[in-house]
């Protein structure tokens, strides 16, 4: 969400439909944390690390899913609210889960929601 609108960064996409887990994933993950650098909507994640004394644990909670047009134009900006939902789609339809965020109702029976507000640390100047 961007200064009150709403913008689908990323396409809905099943769990099933992500191509790398378990060991697969985690070794992608600790190649990324080494290697990654600051280039387009990527940051240096090693230095980001560095900055913070490479802190003993970390919440890794967004995954890639494939970027709408939206979301391979422009990148994140302070103050851009994200949401990950995970949801059961025999229970949910994606259509409740949009008016679910757009009412701020982040609370509901099997589904898990991450709601961050982008600040100045999470921007690599």
């Amino acid at each position: 969400r961007r200064d009150g609108v709403l913008y689908e960064y990323g396409e809905n996409s099943p769990f099933l439909g992500y191509s790398y887990f378990y060991k697969k994933l985690l070794d992608w993950i600790v190649d990324k944390l080494n290697t990654q650098k600051d280039l387009g909507p990527l940051e240096d994640l090693s230095e980001i690390l560095r900055l913070n004394n490479f802190p003993e644990c970390a919440l890794i909670s967004i995954g890639a899913t494939r970027y709408t047009e939206f979301g391979e134009k422009k990148f994140l900006e302070k103050n851009d609210e994200l949401f990950v939902v995970l949801y059961d789609a025999k229970k949910y339809s994606y259509e409740n889960i949009v008016d679910f965020v757009k009412k701020n109702e982040l609370k509901k029976e099997n589904i898990s929601f991450l709601h961050q507000v982008v600040s100045d640390i999470l921007l690599s100047n």
